[in-house]
């Protein structure tokens, strides 16, 4: 990924783009030069995103249950394809695919 003109990118940023696009490369480019480039991973757990959800309609994290609590998941597995991960509701332990929590 290559944003040109972008001097900074938030680690929040940081954190989403690894969650959503993990083992990217993010260059950050300024007049035609990489200036800073980072190599973004998987990582151990999700959340705090308005994109992700529990898909248990059950779960106190639920955004149908209306209680304001944040939404978390835990990796459970290491797999080379992202796809292929699994995380689990920190809440109701509901394991869920790495594609399943987003709603992108």
């Amino acid at each position: 990924i290559s944003l040109p003109d972008v001097m900074s990118f938030g680690e929040r940023d940081l954190k989403k783009l690894g969650a959503i696009a993990p083992g990217c490369t993010l260059n950050l480019v300024h007049e035609h030069r990489v200036v800073k480039k980072y190599r973004l991973s998987m990582p151990p757990r999700i959340y705090g995103f308005d994109e992700i959800s529990c898909k248990n309609e059950s779960c106190i994290s639920s955004p149908k249950n209306l209680e304001g609590v944040t939404t978390e998941f835990l990796r459970e597995s290491e797999m080379e394809d992202p796809g292929g991960a699994k995380f689990s509701c920190r809440y109701c332990e509901r394991e869920h695919s790495f594609r399943e929590i987003w709603e992108v």
